[in-house]
C-alpha cells in the first residue's frame, strides 16, 4: 500500500517551525542587547556606523530568514487543511503511513466527486489566495491569465486576513484585472521588513502613471501594517533602545487605530490624489529633475529624499509633506536611491549624520511615519495648495516652532510624527 501526506505529521511541521522562527527573533532582540550594553559608553561615529550594519545586515538577515519560516509554516498548514479536505470529500484516499512517500492512487473514479467537479476547488481553503482567484473567476471579474503581480495582489491579501469579499469588491469597484499591474512589472521594488512592495518610479515617469501606481501599490500591499507597527522599544528603562521585533508586542503607542484595507479607503485615497493633482503634474518632474528617487508606499502616497541642492529648502527636521509626497530630510548623499533602498529595508525613520553619511536604525517604525504624513497628504487635499500652506505656515508661527502645538501635527498624530505628545 502507497501513503499520502498525514495531515497531523505536516501540521506539526509547521508548528515547529513556527517556532523556530520565534526563536531566531529571540535570539536577534538578545544580540541586540549584548551589542547595545558592550557599546552605551562607547561615543563617536564608529558606534553609530557599527549599530547600523547590524540593524541594516545581521538583525535584517534574521528577520528576512524569520519571515521565510513563518511562510513556510503557512504553507504547510494549508496544505494539511487541503489534504484533509480531500480525505473527507474522497474514501479512497488512504491516511498517511510512515515510511512511504508516493500518492496512492484509486483504480476508480471516487463517488464523492461529482463528474466535471475538481477536487481541488472542492478543497480550497477560505480566504487563501487561490480561493479568491476562483471567487473573482466565478463572479467574471477574472477573465485572463494572472501574472506575479497580481497573483502578490492575492497573497498580500490573503496573508493579512482580507476578505474574499472585500478582493470582490475592489476588483468590481475598481475593474481590477492583471493587466492593470503590468505597466509597473519592470521598476525597482524595495521591500521593507515586513514584506511589504515600493515601487520606484523610473526616471521620465509621468504623472499619469505616478498617479496609478500609487493606487495600485496600496491595492497590492493588501494592508499597510500599521496596527502592528513596532518600534525599537526600551526595555530596561535606560533610555536605549532595547529590540526590534517582527510584530507588535504591545509597546507601541501609535496615536490611531488602523484603518481596515477597503474599496471605501482605496476610494478616499484616489479622491485625495484628485484634490493634491498638482503633486503629479509639477511636483513629480521637479524632484526627478533634481535627482530625487520616488518611491510608492504601501499607504498611498509618494516618498522621496535626497537629490541636489534646491531640493534641500523643501525638507526639514525629519521630512516634510508636500500635497502627495513626503521628502525625507536626508540630503547631499552621494547615492539615494541606495539610501532610499536601505531606509525601505531597515523599516524605520533614518537621517544623516553630520558628514552627511546615512544613519539607520532610528526608533520610529516607518509604517507609522508614513501614517503620519498620509494624513498631511489629506490635509492638503482638505484646505487646497494655499489653504494648508498659509495655515500651516500661521499655526507654526503661534506655536513658536513648537510641533507639538501645530494643530495640523496633532490631528496627524503627534507620537506617529516623533513628537512629545
Amino acid at each position: 500500500m502507497f501513503s499520502g501526506m498525514t495531515p497531523d505529521q505536516v501540521d506539526q511541521a509547521g508548528n515547529e517551525l513556527r517556532s523556530q522562527a520565534d526563536a531566531l527573533r529571540a535570539i536577534r532582540s538578545r544580540i541586540t542587547s549584548l551589542i547595545q550594553e558592550a557599546t552605551q559608553n562607547w561615543v563617536g561615529s564608529d558606534i553609530g556606523r557599527f549599530c547600523t550594519d547590524w540593524f541594516n545586515d545581521g538583525a535584517l538577515r534574521m528577520q528576512v530568514t524569520a519571515i521565510h519560516l513563518d511562510e513556510m509554516a503557512n504553507e504547510l498548514t494549508q496544505q494539511a487543511a487541503q489534504q484533509r479536505c480531500a480525505s473527507q470529500a474522497d474514501p479512497l484516499v488512504a491516511p498517511g503511513i510512515a515510511g512511504f512517500d508516493l500518492p496512492w492512487i484509486p483504480l476508480g473514479p471516487s463517488p464523492a466527486v461529482k463528474p466535471g467537479e475538481n477536487l481541488n476547488e472542492m478543497c480550497l481553503v477560505p480566504g487563501s489566495s487561490e480561493d479568491m482567484e476562483k471567487q473573482l473567476r466565478d463572479a467574471g471579474l477574472l477573465n485572463d491569465q494572472t501574472n506575479a503581480l497580481f497573483n502578490q495582489w492575492l497573497d498580500n491579501a490573503a496573508r493579512h486576513g482580507v476578505s474574499t469579499e472585500e478582493i470582490l469588491n475592489i476588483a468590481k469597484e475598481f475593474n481590477i484585472t492583471p493587466t492593470d499591474f503590468e505597466f509597473m512589472a519592470d521598476w525597482t521594488v524595495f521591500t521593507d521588513p515586513d514584506g511589504k512592495s515600493f515601487f520606484l518610479l523610473p526616471d521620465g515617469a509621468s504623472g499619469e502613471d505616478a498617479k496609478k501606481a500609487v493606487l495600485m501599490t496600496y491595492i497590492l500591499n493588501g494592508g499597510t501594517d500599521y496596527g502592528v507597527a513596532d518600534d525599537l522599544v526600551d526595555l530596561d528603562g535606560d533610555d536605549h533602545a532595547d529590540e526590534k521585533s517582527l510584530q507588535n508586542q504591545g509597546r507601541t503607542s501609535n496615536d490611531f487605530q488602523e484603518t481596515p484595507y477597503s474599496a471605501t479607503e482605496a476610494h478616499r485615497i484616489e479622491t485625495r490624489q484628485s484634490a493634491n493633482s498638482w503633486t503629479y503634474d509639477q511636483d513629480v518632474p521637479f524632484a526627478q529633475r533634481q535627482g530625487t528617487p520616488l518611491v510608492t508606499t504601501p499607504n498611498g502616497m509618494i516618498m522621496g529624499l535626497g537629490g541636489d541642492g534646491v531640493i534641500d529648502s523643501f525638507s526639514l527636521k525629519g521630512g516634510t509633506t508636500w500635497g502627495d509626497i513626503f521628502m525625507m530630510n536626508i540630503d547631499d548623499i552621494s547615492d539615494p536611491t541606495a539610501a532610499m533602498k536601505s531606509v525601505i529595508e531597515n523599516g524605520s525613520q533614518a537621517g544623516t549624520y553630520d558628514d552627511g553619511s546615512l544613519y539607520l536604525g532610528n526608533d520610529l517604525d516607518l509604517d507609522r511615519l508614513l501614517h503620519h504624513e498620509e494624513i498631511h497628504s489629506q490635509q492638503w487635499a482638505d484646505d487646497g495648495y494655499f489653504g494648508f500652506g498659509a495655515g500651516y505656515v500661521g499655526q507654526a508661527i503661534w506655536a513658536l516652532g513648537d510641533g507639538s502645538k501645530i494643530r495640523y501635527e496633532q490631528e496627524a498624530g503627534l507620537a506617529d510624527g516623533g513628537y512629545e505628545r
